[in-house]
């Protein structure tokens, strides 16, 4: 099984993964429960680095994510019925977002620090 990510900052994402694998607080139930079952069995490989994806790259990487989702979507992690999302507005500097997400976005501060300075 594959699970696929984007990221700006490889160890940031690797850490955040495998700190909530170890405290089974995962978001996604199959990859907790195989790595919770087999934790020496999950690898973390990256396939695309360098400075054509660093920074502000962003929909590059989440093009080629997606491509690698795809291409393996019958042997991935990240195809599964999604929960509802549920979203609520937030005020940085006078604008206003829909989301965290699209702060994110926009801002290139992560969602941690927006969560954190801005909630």
């Amino acid at each position: 099984m594959y699970y696929y990510g984007e990221s700006a900052c490889i160890l940031h994402r690797f850490g955040h993964h495998f700190r909530n694998l170890k405290q089974q607080t995962h978001d996604n139930r199959p990859l907790q429960e195989d790595f919770t079952r087999n934790p020496e069995d999950i690898e973390f490989l990256v396939l695309v680095y360098g400075p054509e994806w660093a920074g502000s790259n962003l929909d590059k990487r989440v093009s080629r994510q997606d491509y690698y989702i795809e291409l393996k979507k019958d042997q991935s992690y990240n195809v599964f019925e999604p929960a509802p999302v549920v979203t609520r507005p937030v005020l940085i500097n006078g604008v206003r977002f829909e989301a965290i997400r699209d702060a994110v976005r926009v801002t290139r501060h992560s969602s941690y620090f927006i969560k954190k300075a801005f909630t």
